[in-house]
C-alpha cells in the first residue's frame, strides 16, 4: 500500500517501542532477504532499482514476462489500462501475524506562521479528515482513507462496488503499522534500503548486510537520543 516504496521490497522487524535498538538482523529479516536474493538470482524474479522504473515494471507485467509485483493502489488504474488481461490483486505476503507497513503523506500545520494561518490551516484539517471528504479523496486518487468511519459512506462503498479489487488494500489496514516516528528514521531507511539492494544484486549476503544496516541504524538512534 505504500504509495512510495520501491517497486520490489520487504520491510521485517521493527525498532523497541522506545526507539533505542534496531532489530531488523533477525532470523526473520534475514531468511526474507535470502529468499528474494534467491528469486532474483535464479531468474525467478525482475530486480527493479527504483520507483523511476515503475514503467518498466508495467511494460515487462503487460508482456507477461512478470508474473506479479508489489506496488501501491494509487498504481492499480494505470496497471489495469495497460495489461490487456484480467489483473489479480492479493494482499502483501506476510510471516506469521498480518502485519503491514501503512506508507503515504501527512497534513500539518508549521509552528512558526502566524495565527490565523495556523487557525486557517487547523480548519482545513478538519474537514480533510471527515469521513466523506476522505472517502471522495480515495474515491479519485486511489489513496486509503486514513480514517476507519470513511469505510462506511455510501461515496467508499460505490467506489468499491464498481471494482471489488479495491477492497484489497482497504482489507490490510486494521494489520497496518505505521513507520517510527523519530528523528534519523529517513538514515535509518535509507540503509536499511541499501542493505536490501546490495543483498539483491548479490553483493554480500543477507546476514552481512543487515547487520551492517543494524549498526549504522544504531549509531543513528545513538546520536539522536
Amino acid at each position: 500500500m505504500d504509495p512510495g516504496g520501491p517497486a520490489l521490497a520487504v520491510r521485517c522487524g521493527a525498532l523497541q517501542p522506545r526507539h533505542t535498538q534496531a532489530l531488523f538482523d533477525s532470523p526473520q529479516a534475514v531468511g526474507a532477504f535470502g529468499a528474494y536474493q534467491d528469486l532474483v538470482a535464479t531468474g525467478g524474479a525482475e530486480m527493479v532499482q527504483t520507483d523511476s522504473s515503475l514503467n518498466q515494471l508495467v511494460d515487462l507485467f503487460a508482456a507477461g514476462k512478470v508474473a506479479m509485483f508489489e506496488q501501491s493502489s494509487t498504481a492499480m488504474a494505470g496497471i489495469t489500462g495497460k495489461a490487456g488481461f484480467d489483473v489479480g490483486v492479493a494482499r502483501f505476503p506476510t510471516m506469521g501475524d498480518q502485519v503491514y507497513s501503512l506508507g503515504g503523506y501527512n497534513l500539518g500545520v508549521f509552528r512558526d506562521v502566524p495565527d490565523d494561518q495556523r487557525a486557517a490551516a487547523a480548519e482545513f484539517q478538519k474537514w480533510w479528515a471527515t469521513p466523506e471528504v476522505a472517502a471522495r479523496w480515495t474515491s479519485v486518487s486511489n489513496y486509503m482513507p486514513g480514517i476507519a468511519a470513511a469505510q462506511d459512506t455510501d461515496t467508499l462503498r460505490a467506489w468499491v462496488a464498481q471494482d471489488p479489487r479495491r477492497a484489497v488494500a482497504a482489507e490490510q489496514l486494521p494489520y497496518a503499522r505505521p513507520r517510527p516516528n523519530l528523528p534519523g528514521y529517513p538514515q535509518i531507511a535509507t540503509e536499511l534500503a541499501d542493505a536490501f539492494q546490495a543483498t539483491l544484486s548479490g553483493q554480500g549476503d543477507a546476514q552481512a548486510n543487515l547487520s551492517g544496516a543494524v549498526g549504522e541504524a544504531d549509531r543513528i538512534i545513538a546520536a539522536a537520543n
